[in-house]
């Protein structure tokens, strides 16, 4: 008898019914606007794929990836520990993947393995595995097809309405960006249009950065708003977080092997290691900053030089600042008469004059929303690289920071001479952009520029 007076009446496992079981999962499992082929990213990460291929026609979804084969066993009875769960990651994906593709009216195939070993099935809706011919293709190839009008009359979570090409931007983009994670190729094919997704490993440097940090993949870029973590597992996405600690607006994503995902299938359990991958974007942000910083540092050596002996690239100087695009300076173009011409390529000093600028556009704004006093930001060690950071150039081309500019009995005297001005003014601060004066006075308030010059 127990203590709390209850008895036992017997022991062993229970029996659900499977059918029902299997039809209140595709129903409730998933949020709706849950991007389904984020399931088989999954499943070719937990494969070890190193590349991965989404083909879909007006019939036909198809998706292929290499990487250690699917066990014969797991093909033949995908649904055969549904009920009780499983550590094992390749069958706990595959699972998913056939329960949430195999809706009313799709077929689903899955053939894997290699030579002898290998095996082939279709599908039925509650996961009743037929034998079927395996082809002599040595990657895992799954199938979903589907009659043109049935699919026509069915609702949105139908795999004809799965989206993998969209635009850059929006809604759709952020969803189909949840595998931006992936260690591996990705290739989407719909209707006659395509995109391919290279892994962090292989992107180029202006595209963000790639580093292995504490035995984790992580990829940092610059982002438009405040800096910013996702959570990612198996190569996709699973959860946004705010890095308040961080100045800069940065965009960082790291990927976490030991994250544990809900019944949902799309949001973490909050516990150790989401943590732990919060602090680790943290540490990852921060050290994407300062060596950023210091890039720019150099680059504004280089650009200063070259704006001194150059007036073409002043020109480009002045555009990239946006001037031509009616803010605050354009009158300042017009009595000039400095005429922005664009045609042509770029050459590679001049190329990194623009790129200059815009990145000092984008450190004021951030220096404008993140820096408070000197004083406190002193103690903090990124915001105090931002004011030791150059952002301005002095009569000479030689760079200057915000601590170069507060440190001076006042704002720095200014000339708004597009040319330079003489070589032994270094106390002039050169105003190629307005937007420099304006940023100074709203950077210090409290003191009275002695005026353009």
């Amino acid at each position: 008898m127990a203590e709390d007076g209850g008895r036992l009446v017997g022991s062993g496992s229970f029996k659900v019914d499977a059918a029902r079981a299997i039809a209140s999962l595709r129903q409730r499992q998933l949020p709706r606007d849950f991007w389904r082929p984020t399931l088989l990213i999954r499943l070719a990460s937990a494969c070890g794929a190193s590349r991965l291929s989404f083909t879909k026609t007006l019939r036909r979804l198809t998706v292929r990836f290499d990487g250690d084969p699917i066990p014969p066993d797991t093909l033949r009875e995908p649904f055969g520990r549904l009920a009780g769960g499983t550590d094992d990651p390749v069958l706990r994906w595959f699972t998913w993947s056939v329960l949430h593709s195999s809706l009313p009216g799709v077929t689903i195939t899955a053939a894997s393995g290699q030579g002898g070993a290998r095996a082939a099935f279709r599908y039925g809706p509650e996961g009743q595995a037929e034998p079927v011919p395996p082809g002599i293709d040595g990657e895992t190839v799954i199938t979903a097809s589907w009659s043109l009008f049935k699919s026509m009359e069915g609702d949105s979570l139908h795999p004809t309405f799965w989206p993998l090409v969209a635009p850059q931007v929006g809604w759709l983009s952020t969803m189909l960006h949840k595998g931006d994670a992936a260690s591996f190729s990705i290739s989407f094919t719909e209707q006659g249009f395509s995109r391919k997704q290279v892994p962090w490993e292989k992107r180029k440097p202006r595209e963000g950065r790639f580093r292995m940090q504490d035995g984790r993949r992580t990829f940092c870029r610059l982002a438009e708003d405040q800096a910013k973590v996702h959570i990612a597992v198996l190569g996709t996405r699973v959860a946004l977080m705010d890095l308040p600690e961080v100045p800069l607006p940065v965009e960082v994503t790291v990927e976490e092997p030991d994250l544990e995902l809900d019944a949902s299938l799309d949001s973490p359990v909050r516990d150790m290691a989401l943590n732990g991958a919060v602090g680790l974007g943290n540490r990852a942000a921060g050290r994407f900053m300062l060596e950023l910083l210091e890039h720019h540092a150099r680059a504004m050596k280089l650009a200063g030089a070259w704006l001194v002996k150059d007036r073409r690239a002043r020109k480009e100087w002045v555009e990239a600042m946006g001037l031509i695009r009616g803010d605050e300076g354009s009158r300042l173009l017009e009595l000039l008469g400095v005429g922005i011409e664009t045609r042509g390529a770029r050459s590679g000093d001049k190329r990194r004059v623009v790129e200059t600028a815009r990145m000092t556009l984008f450190l004021r704004g951030a220096a404008e929303r993140t820096l408070r006093s000197r004083a406190v930001d002193a103690r903090e060690r990124l915001r105090d690289a931002l004011w030791k950071t150059p952002l301005f150039f002095d009569g000479r081309g030689r760079p200057l920071s915000l601590d170069d500019a507060g440190a001076a009995a006042g704002v720095p005297s200014m000339t708004n001479s597009f040319d330079p001005p003489a070589p032994n003014r270094a106390d002039l601060l050169w105003v190629l952009s307005p937007l420099d004066a304006i940023f100074l006075k709203r950077r210090f308030p409290e003191r009275s520029p002695r005026g353009l010059r």
